[in-house]
């Protein structure tokens, strides 16, 4: 006799997928770390700011994507920003945005704001020579590529080349190649997305 697992609704309903208006809070914690690893550390403050509102903006309109406990802890973490040193500030944005990333659906504009947040992290780990903790750049990337599939040849060409350079910098440690290397996949997936 073939037996069936019966589970309460809430259990089998998948997440819920955060909204579009949630990409510009993502994008707004992503400034900050841009700012940090441009040498703008003048408008971090400003930045941290303008992230506070774009979450009040997603949380008003958007509440019920979230669990209690995860607005809560953005709501903290946003508190703690203005009190932390540059680097730690740039860190710590870009692990809110995470938070949010896990919610959104997969697109080409999600797979773009992982391998961004994926190369600033890194950036920020080499620059603080936290080697064993740089995230995997080229794992990040991929689900930019495949979304990218045969359309931006010219870019996805460059950035697989970079990121080849970047895992050769990364086994030599050498904390300036990493750092240019980095910086040139942040442009490039700017350019691959302008075109």
């Amino acid at each position: 006799m073939l037996m069936m697992a019966v589970a309460p609704p809430a259990i089998v309903q998948p997440a819920a997928v955060a909204p579009r208006s949630f990409g510009a809070f993502v994008e707004a914690l992503e400034e900050v770390a841009e700012a940090f690893i441009d040498g703008r550390e003048s408008e971090l403050p400003a930045l941290v700011v303008a992230s506070r509102k774009a979450w009040e903006h997603a949380k008003r309109n958007h509440a019920s994507v979230l669990a209690d406990g995860e607005i809560q802890a953005i709501d903290r973490g946003l508190d703690a920003l203005a009190g932390l040193k540059p680097r730690f500030m740039a860190e710590s944005a870009l692990g809110l945005g995470g938070t949010i990333l896990g919610h959104m659906r997969p697109s080409r504009n999600r797979a773009r704001l992982v391998a961004d947040a994926a190369t600033m992290l890194a950036w920020c780990r080499v620059e603080a020579r936290a080697w064993d903790q740089v995230p995997n750049v080229a794992e990040a990337f991929q689900p930019y590529l495949d979304q990218c599939g045969g359309h931006r040849a010219p870019e996805v060409r460059r950035i697989h080349d970079y990121l080849g350079v970047l895992q050769d910098d990364l086994a030599n440690r050498s904390v300036t190649g990493a750092k240019r290397d980095l910086r040139r996949l942040l442009e490039l997936l700017d350019q691959a997305e302008r075109n």
